[in-house]
């Protein structure tokens, strides 16, 4: 009894297959009639009057003769069956490299184009592209400023010198004082990406307004080590950072190294760390720390990714305020204030240490390429 069972089972999983092999073969044979009929001239509705006469049971839909026909005006010649994903034309590695050779020409390339060029259609190709190849589409990165030879070299040979510093001396982040400066807007859109919503076909796709460049805004300077903040200031509205305004930061900047960090302050054992702007670089600003002797720790030159300001303060704060609209400056300067305090002793350290230190070994490892790619 079990072997008659068996039996029935296996022929009846042998006339599916065949069943299935035989569609196939229809769709295959309706494809080749398809084409043929369009090259006479034949209208979609006549093709599909003449492939029902010829096929019966196993003809295919109108649309389905329709996106053919398109098909083949598009000039690709292959199809592929929606349903089992099985194409016609097999992926050969001879493809494979042909698709490679087209991205090594262009990688910007679209799928519509490689497909035509390469004579396969586009499920075959993103196909190719997503699962053989394993490549995914990237839009490209923004950066501030495109970094010649010379300055990629001196990228590396700097945060080498800064990570032999580090090596030598464990102790030298803890009396290290970096800062930057940033601009914080009344209202900061908030990401693409967090806006995405999961909605059926008949709900209204969710809206964002971009940056109004109308919107006020302030500029914050501050300064700070692996204790916390050391300085702070908002500069006043309407005004800049030139090399006056510097001047003055670093004038505060030390009477509250003075007043705040006494073991620095005595022993004068501490370094600077900004970054290479020219208001830093400005001559009253050169000469005033040179007199009061003062060490600078070099920075690489337009390298925000290595700027713990950058990687960690500003970019923490920027994203916890996407959304919010603020009435005014002064409520935008609470908010900063009330974040700053928010962010706890260790928080500053482990910047300054471990990110810091994983980032410096990031650029050279990756040498004159960006590593945050």
């Amino acid at each position: 009894m079990l072997l008659r069972v068996t039996l029935f089972a296996v022929w009846a999983l042998v006339l599916t297959v065949l069943h299935l092999q035989k569609m196939e073969h229809s769709k295959i044979m309706q494809w080749a009639k398809v084409r043929i009929f369009r090259i006479q001239g034949k209208t979609v509705a006549k093709a599909h009057s003449e492939l029902l006469r010829l096929h019966g049971g196993h003809t295919l839909s109108v649309s389905m003769v329709r996106r053919w026909f398109k098909k083949f005006a598009a000039g690709l010649p292959d199809i592929s069956v929606k349903k089992t994903g099985e194409l016609l034309t097999k992926l050969t590695p001879a493809k494979l490299a042909e698709i490679r050779a087209l991205l090594d020409e262009d990688n910007t390339m679209c799928i519509h184009v490689i497909a035509r060029r390469i004579g396969l259609s586009l499920q075959t190709v993103h196909h190719a592209l997503r699962n053989k190849m394993k490549l995914k589409k990237h839009p490209a990165k923004y950066v501030p400023h495109a970094l010649t030879d010379q300055q990629r070299q001196r990228r590396v040979t700097m945060a080498r010198d800064l990570q032999m510093r580090f090596t030598r001396a464990p102790t030298l982040q803890d009396r290290v004082v970096t800062g930057d400066k940033s601009w914080f807007w009344c209202y900061e859109p908030e990401m693409k990406r967090s806006t995405s919503a999961w909605l059926c076909s008949n709900e209204c796709q969710p809206q964002k307004t971009s940056k109004d460049h109308h919107v006020r805004k302030v500029m914050l300077i501050i300064f700070w080590n692996a204790q916390g903040v050391i300085h702070r200031e908002f500069v006043p509205d309407g005004h800049g950072v030139d090399r006056h305004v510097y001047l003055r930061t670093m004038k505060e900047l030390r009477e509250k190294l003075r007043r705040h960090c006494p073991d620095l302050w005595r022993t004068q054992n501490f370094w600077l760390h900004h970054d290479s702007a020219l208001t830093h670089r400005a001559d009253i600003v050169v000469i005033y720390l040179d007199r009061t002797n003062t060490k600078i720790l070099p920075h690489p030159p337009y390298s925000p990714d290595l700027a713990p300001s950058d990687f960690f303060l500003f970019a923490r704060m920027k994203k916890n305020m996407r959304g919010i609209t603020f009435n005014s400056v002064e409520a935008l300067k609470q908010w900063v204030d009330f974040k700053l305090g928010q962010i706890a002793q260790w928080e500053y350290a482990h910047a300054l240490h471990e990110s810091w230190n994983r980032r410096i070994q990031a650029c050279i490892d990756h040498e004159e390429h960006d590593f945050e790619n």
